[in-house]
């Protein structure tokens, strides 16, 4: 059956996404995942925190254009959304943070003890809906690298948790960490993607699971260049330079590191000591570091367009650069002089 499916914009693709997830992954989420004290901290995130849904999102909307059934796809969405939120409750735990968005963190309003437990009770549902892709035809070693690929989220994610934690204000990391560790970050949409294209690839008999993990990739990591960005832009005194001297590690701090001489990153840990933002903000601005991550940023979303699978229809291929766009900082609207 052909899909009358048409997005002309981004806002339009967001839309699309959220209808995607409202209608048709949280409904089949909260069959399968029972709302009760024990699951409170996560469908208190599930359910009160703002997000582009774009992990079950992108998935179904291919399955519609490439005329897959969407059962096949919507066990893969909806463990990666609960389990993004899941990670969400943790981050937050790890972060000390007290609010998530415009609402409190889940560890603030359950406690710490509860909502930590409530994660580990509920990644067993995230076993049990992933599960439910045995129900079809699907070659038993496929389903055991999706069920592989999943494994690895945890030991990702976690990665990245204790990375940023063991940091400790250190400035010993360089560019190549930090885009590992924006990898890592986001390995729940990258992990989506990849394995619904894996069974995308059985069932069309088709070649493009590879090609579009490193789309997601490429786009994950100009996504993180650009809230790095607009942390340091937009939200510099709510929250950017804040983060600096909390000694989170961000790709604009990893490339001021790479411009400097030995000298100067001396003076650099110096102003870090003193929690100097201004002389910190001033070398950002000499070394012209936002100009040089909206050049990484975009060349990074960029790579994604060669990407795409040149056997998408034209629906889709819009939907996939669609996205490309979403993930690429916008240069006309970023001071590339910090103040």
């Amino acid at each position: 059956m052909e899909s009358n499916l048409q997005v002309k914009n981004l806002e339009e693709l967001y839309s699309v996404f959220t209808n995607i997830f409202n209608n048709e992954v949280k409904p089949y989420i909260e069959e399968r995942f029972p709302r009760n004290k024990y699951t409170e901290p996560v469908y208190y995130i599930l359910d009160n925190f703002v997000l582009r849904r774009f992990r079950s999102g992108i998935p179904l909307v291919m399955a519609e254009l490439l005329n897959v059934k969407k059962e096949y796809i919507i066990p893969i969405a909806a463990a990666s959304e609960l389990m993004f939120a899941i990670a969400l409750v943790q981050d937050d735990f790890f972060d000390n943070s007290e609010v998530r968005g415009d609402i409190p963190s889940a560890h603030i309003k359950y406690g710490t003890r509860v909502s930590m437990a409530s994660c580990d009770y509920s990644y067993c549902y995230i076993i049990k809906i992933l599960r439910e892709i045995e129900n079809f035809n699907l070659p038993r070693p496929l389903i055991e690298k999706i069920y592989l690929s999943f494994l690895e989220i945890q030991e990702k994610v976690f990665i990245s948790f204790l990375v940023e934690m063991q940091n400790n204000k250190s400035l010993d990391f360089t560019q190549d960490d930090i885009l590992e560790l924006h990898k890592n970050k986001t390995i729940h949409g990258i992990n989506t993607i990849y394995c619904a294209s894996l069974i995308f690839d059985h069932i069309l008999k088709s070649n493009f699971a590879e090609s579009l993990k490193e789309y997601s990739i490429e786009l994950a990591i100009a996504g993180q260049i650009k809230n790095d960005i607009y942390d340091l832009t937009r939200y510099a005194k709510s929250r950017g330079y804040t983060d600096i001297l909390n000694g989170y590690i961000t790709y604009p701090l990893a490339i001021l590191i790479k411009c400097l001489s030995l000298e100067e990153r001396k003076k650099l840990a110096k102003f870090f000591s003193e929690g100097d933002i201004e002389k910190i903000v001033h070398l950002m601005n000499e070394k012209k570091v936002i100009d040089k991550c909206i050049i990484d940023g975009i060349k990074h979303a960029e790579k994604g367009i060669n990407l795409i699978p040149k056997k998408f229809n034209k629906i889709l291929t819009n939907i996939m650069q669609l996205w490309v766009e979403g993930n690429k900082v916008n240069k006309d609207s970023v001071s590339s002089a910090l103040k």
